[in-house]
């Protein structure tokens, strides 16, 4: 890793990287979990685990003083939490290129979980679960969705033409930040890394 992003991984603990808490084997297993209502209560239960881009839809819950599976869709809860990660319900637009080559967006709501918070939240969207890896495993596919107040930036796996202009727009009122775009070369999985540090650096000039 790049030698001027030291600093952020001594300074503050690292997350679980995008993939690590994901096991297929665990599909159909009930996993101790809990769902946030729209009122903002609480419920412990059961969640049956299932291929990550299917609970970005919809979740399959078992109530802790229930028998009977409920479903939930991202429209009928805040969010729900499993293996450490909390998952939130979010709108999004998501670019889908039309057959004339041109850009049409649709809302639509996800799950989605959160990988890093601060002034900066970052999520995963979930895509599908077709990509192998490099070990010959198949792992989710997902995009990275970025909120900052109320402004996002949805950035898709083949979004690399766009990577400059739109993180820049998201991460150019941190001159530590520009400093670092400006001498270092970003690749597709350093983008988590980078809104660690964008997030360290806002977080430390509060205090100041």
């Amino acid at each position: 890793m790049k030698s001027f992003l030291l600093l952020l991984f001594i300074s503050i603990p690292c997350l679980l990287g995008a993939q690590s808490w994901y096991d297929k084997s665990q599909k159909g297993q009930k996993k101790e979990s809990f769902v946030i209502t729209m009122e903002g209560d609480t419920i412990s239960g059961l969640l049956e685990f299932d291929a990550p881009y299917k609970m970005a839809k919809r979740i399959s819950f078992l109530h802790k003083d229930s028998e009977e599976i409920q479903k939930y869709r991202a429209s009928d809860i805040k969010g729900f939490g499993i293996y450490g990660k909390a998952w939130v319900s979010k709108e999004i637009r998501i670019p889908y290129l039309d057959v004339l080559g041109g850009t049409t967006r649709k809302v639509h709501l996800f799950l989605l979980p959160l990988i890093e918070k601060g002034p900066i939240q970052l999520y995963l969207h979930y895509i599908n679960e077709t990509f192998i890896s490099e070990h010959g495993e198949y792992i989710p596919a997902y995009s990275y969705v970025l909120f900052k107040d109320e402004t996002y930036v949805y950035m898709r796996g083949d979004d690399d033409w766009l990577y400059n202009n739109k993180i820049w727009a998201l991460l150019n009122d941190s001159e530590d930040i520009i400093t670092g775009i400006q001498s270092e070369e970003y690749v597709w999985d350093d983008l988590i890394t980078l809104v660690k540090r964008y997030n360290y650096f806002k977080s430390k000039e509060k205090k100041e």
